[in-house]
C-alpha cells in the first residue's frame, strides 16, 4: 500500500507504505486455486489497509491484481471477500497493464533519457520483459 498526496498529475508526497508479502501466487501455479489460508491472508491486509485508507481521509484509490488472482480458479473469491470484508473494489489487470505500470514506476524513479531500456519484472510465477 501506498498511500501520498499529490501536487500534480505525477509528482506526489509518500504518506505511508506497507508492503504485505501474501504470495498469492505460490499454489495458484501449484493447484490453479488461491487457498482459503491464502485468502483470508490478503483479506485481513487489505482490512488494515482500509483502517489506514480511513485514517489518512485518502480520497481515493486503485487495488490490482496480476496473474495470480487472473488465472486462478477462485480468483473472484478473493475479490468479493475483498470487496465485502474490506470495502476494496480489485480490478484484475491484463499483462500489459502490468507491464505498462512496471514502466511507469522505473520511471518514476530512474532517468530513461532517450537510450534504449530493457525492462524486466520478476513476479510469483511469471516474467514480464
Amino acid at each position: 500500500m501506498l498511500a501520498a498526496e499529490f501536487s500534480d498529475a505525477t509528482t506526489y508526497r509518500a504518506l505511508e507504505v506497507h508492503r504485505l508479502p501474501v504470495r498469492l501466487g505460490h499454489d495458484v501455479f501449484d493447484t490453479g486455486e488461491l487457498t482459503a489460508a491464502t485468502i483470508q491472508s490478503a483479506v485481513s491486509g487489505l482490512e488494515s489497509f482500509r483502517t489506514r485508507i480511513g485514517a489518512l481521509s485518502v480520497a481515493d484509490h486503485r487495488a490490482v491484481a496480476t496473474s495470480a488472482v487472473r488465472d486462478s480458479r477462485n480468483g473472484a473469491e478473493l475479490l468479493e471477500r475483498a470487496r465485502a470484508n474490506a470495502g476494496i473494489n480489485i480490478e484484475v489487470i491484463s499483462g500489459a497493464e502490468e507491464a505498462r505500470l512496471v514502466h511507469l514506476a522505473v520511471r518514476n524513479r530512474i532517468s530513461l533519457g532517450s537510450e534504449q531500456w530493457l525492462l524486466a519484472d520478476l513476479g510469483g510465477g511469471s516474467l514480464e520483459v
